[in-house]
């Protein structure tokens, strides 16, 4: 009886070891697939990606070089609605980054863009931005008639959620610490 417990012991031990070997072999061929590529800096996005994912959640973004901010490159997107993207820094550098959508007379739309920025914060701050994004806009959706002007710092990141009744417009604003 104890024959056929040693055998498996043995093949199972056998398998793992030529998983091994297999495994190692493969690594010793190439390099392993990356996950992401490594970026520098808080925002762990580059540029280039950031308005990639931008644009492929709003089609009709537009962005543009703009000039220079404290000598860093600065590109502005804006859409049809006239939302607008502001990023300052260079592509594996980024500074900083802001969303800013004035709301229309149309619920639609403004449920869009609010879509949107939602992608925007998640996109750059992850689960922990998108949490902290809906503490001030749960307050927004409450009380549109009140101003906001929230600051939390996330990843080393700041975030601020900034929000006028003058002029009807939503500001999500992510900087680099210093």
């Amino acid at each position: 009886m104890n024959r056929p417990k040693s055998l498996f012991k043995a093949v199972f031990i056998i398998a793992v070891f030529f998983g091994f070997v297999g495994s190692t072999k493969a690594q010793q061929q190439g390099d392993p697939p990356t996950v992401r590529e490594l970026v520098v800096g808080a925002f762990q996005i580059t540029r280039t990606n950031l308005i990639s994912l931008i644009i492929s959640s709003d089609s009709l973004m537009v962005f543009k070089t703009e000039k220079k901010v404290n000598g860093l490159d600065n590109y502005i997107g804006v859409d049809n609605y006239k939302s607008t993207v502001q990023l300052i820094g260079d592509d594996k550098d980024l500074q900083s980054a802001r969303f800013t959508f004035a709301f229309t007379t149309e619920h639609d739309v403004n449920k869009l863009q609010y879509m949107r920025m939602s992608y925007f914060v998640v996109s750059i701050a992850g689960k922990s931005g998108l949490d902290w994004f809906y503490g001030p806009s749960g307050k927004f959706s409450k009380n549109p008639t009140e101003a906001i002007n929230e600051h939390q710092q996330l990843d080393y990141l700041n975030a601020d959620f900034k929000y006028d009744p003058k002029d009807k417009a939503i500001s999500i604003i992510f900087t680099k610490f210093k």
